[in-house]
């Protein structure tokens, strides 16, 4: 394939990404989802609808669906979900919930950045799956501490797995392409352009201090594991 069809082929796919992202956000209702546990930092909500309301996120704050969430630099926040699950946007990172009460599952845009869940905390958790949309990528999981990753720059998105397990789906046009199962303390990543996801590899060190948030945070702060 040349460097125009590459192109070309990219910007179809982003294009219809954005499309029925938007188509998503328009027709989906907005609901509290938690409640934000910690902020450090600036970080922001903007509202999908108009007039578009642009507000700083604080500690005790609800998480909403309906809008962005935007971490800036060496901003970060926590949240714990309704069911008793975490979440912590890290800096540098955007994104955006939809939560389905049919199905009871909860969807998670990631734009840019990077983010962690802390799934099935409780034995009486109210939500059936975690999906994480990344790019043409989703990570879903009903039990699982993971982080999701994405480069904007080489157009793709990685997933790291610290306990559990963690399903990794590749998407085409709204079809799925292929599926693999991610273990504990495995690792993979995934381009825009890929129609097969490459197997799993074990973490390794540095990959592993990606994930510790003491290369992050103030060390004065005590952070969640």
């Amino acid at each position: 394939m040349d460097r125009k069809s590459k192109i070309k082929k990219f910007s179809t796919s982003g294009l219809v990404f954005l499309l029925i992202f938007f188509s998503e956000m328009l027709n989906a209702q907005t609901f509290d989802l938690g409640v934000v546990t910690k902020v450090e930092g600036e970080v922001s909500f903007l509202e999908f609808s108009p007039p578009h309301r642009l507000s700083q996120t604080q500690k005790d704050s609800q998480l909403q669906s309906g809008g962005s969430y935007l971490a800036k630099d060496d901003s970060f926040m926590t949240v714990k979900i309704f069911d008793e699950s975490f979440l912590r946007l890290n800096p540098k990172s955007k994104i955006s919930l939809e939560y389905d009460p049919a199905s009871k599952e909860l969807k998670i845009f990631l734009f840019n950045g990077s983010l962690k869940a802390i799934l099935g905390q409780s034995p009486k958790s109210r939500l059936e799956k975690m999906i994480i949309q990344s790019g043409g990528s989703q990570f879903e999981s009903t039990a699982a501490k993971f982080t999701v990753s994405r480069n904007l720059i080489k157009d793709s998105s990685s997933v790291y797995v610290e306990k559990g397990i963690v399903i990794a789906n590749v998407y085409h046009r709204e079809q799925k392409k292929d599926s693999e199962i991610i273990y504990q303390n495995e690792t993979t990543t995934i381009s825009d352009n890929d129609l097969e996801i490459s197997s799993a590899k074990t973490m390794k060190e540095k990959e592993i201090k990606f994930l510790h948030p003491s290369n992050y945070l103030p060390k004065k702060n005590k952070i969640m594991r």
